[in-house]
Parts: C-alpha cells; sequence; structure tokens
C-alpha cells in the first residue's frame, strides 16, 4: 500500500490531505473521502483512508489546514473547504 500527504493548492493558505491505494494496481479504483472532525485531521482518520485502500478504494482524508498550524478553526475551516472545492473542480475536470 502506498501513502503520502499532499499539500493543496499551492497558491492558497496550505490544507494537507492524506492519500492511500495499492500501488501495485493497474485498473481504476473508486476514491472515498473520508471527511475528518472539526478540530481536524488525526490518526484515527488516516488509519480509516488505510483501510479504505486495502479494501480496493482510494482512501482519501479530506484536506485539513489546522494541521499546519492554523488554530484559527472557523476561518481555517473556511480557507480548507475554498481549497478543496477548488481541488476537486480540478481533478473532477480533469
Amino acid at each position: 500500500m502506498h501513502t503520502e500527504s499532499l499539500d493543496h493548492p499551492a497558491d492558497a493558505p496550505p490544507c494537507e490531505a492524506h492519500v492511500a491505494y495499492d500501488a501495485t494496481a493497474r485498473d481504476r479504483r473508486p476514491l472515498v473521502i473520508v471527511a475528518h472532525a472539526w478540530d481536524g485531521q488525526n490518526d484515527v482518520i488516516r488509519r480509516k483512508a488505510e483501510e479504505l485502500a486495502g479494501w480496493g478504494y482510494v482512501g482519501f482524508a479530506a484536506a485539513d489546514a489546522p494541521a499546519h498550524g492554523l488554530r484559527d478553526h472557523e476561518a481555517a475551516s473556511r480557507r480548507a473547504w475554498t481549497a478543496a472545492r477548488q481541488f476537486f473542480k480540478e481533478v473532477l475536470q480533469g
């Protein structure tokens, strides 16, 4: 299983997502987004993404701005959602 942290996007406040998938699989796999609680991404959420990868999915633990030291959760949440919307817009439009 391959896991990595992704910083996205480069032109906005930094958000960190955790991605897990089977790097040996050659076919397309469905993506499952794992949302975190208000206090941000943690080991439980990252392990859930990895568990989903073990079942044949791409596990994507949603972007988390507070992981980069932003402590104003309301402002960080707005920035994270804005970045997530942009990220998925780019992904879905190819």
